[in-house]
């Protein structure tokens, strides 16, 4: 071989040589690439793994089990309930006899008072003046407090009944989702 005819391979195989080393680095340039797309893609996969988890969070309950669930519930509030009731309604029904005696009672004093023929020194009148204002004041007062009684209890009775309708929701609802699931189930 001649100098001329080395020298044309050498530039030959030069020329073949750069061009599989630009194509190297541009597969390479790629490859570099896609590994850093794929790590932005799956950097955040333990977070999305753990979002795509199932979690169970309702229980099935067979349909025996969530009625004996509501009648437990009712053997157990109702008794409460209604002894409560019973209590308000037997307040109640005191604090208005309690009213008409003492309405009753100060009609009485009122009618006597004015019956009463006036005495003279006005010393004496002045003090029972004040004793039936005070009469009336005392009354009032217990009138007051005897209401705020029986509102209280109304309050409490009512918010039984709420609280007794809330429980009965959530075993009507628990009942219903777990017999809509087990219709899913069934199809």
């Amino acid at each position: 071989m001649d100098r001329h005819s080395r020298s044309s391979t050498f530039g030959s195989t030069s020329t073949s040589l750069e061009s599989c080393i630009s194509s190297l680095r541009s597969s390479v340039d790629l490859l570099s690439i896609s590994i850093s797309t794929l790590d932005t893609g799956i950097n955040d996969f333990p977070r999305i793994a753990h979002l795509l988890s199932s979690t169970r969070h309702f229980e099935l309950l067979p349909e025996p089990k969530v009625t004996a669930a509501l009648q437990s519930l009712e053997t157990e509030v109702g008794p409460q309930v209604q002894e409560l009731l019973r209590r308000a309604e037997g307040s109640v029904n005191r604090l208005e006899r309690r009213e008409y005696a003492l309405r009753s009672k100060m009609d009485l004093q009122e009618v006597r008072l004015q019956q009463k023929p006036p005495v003279k020194p006005r010393a004496t009148v002045r003090p029972v003046v004040r004793t039936t204002a005070t009469a009336s004041r005392e009354l009032e007062d217990r009138m007051r407090s005897l209401k705020a009684r029986k509102e209280r209890l109304a309050y409490s009775v009512e918010r039984l009944e709420l609280e007794q309708e809330r429980k009965e929701r959530q075993v009507r609802m628990s009942m219903g989702f777990g017999l809509q699931n087990h219709g899913q189930s069934l199809a």
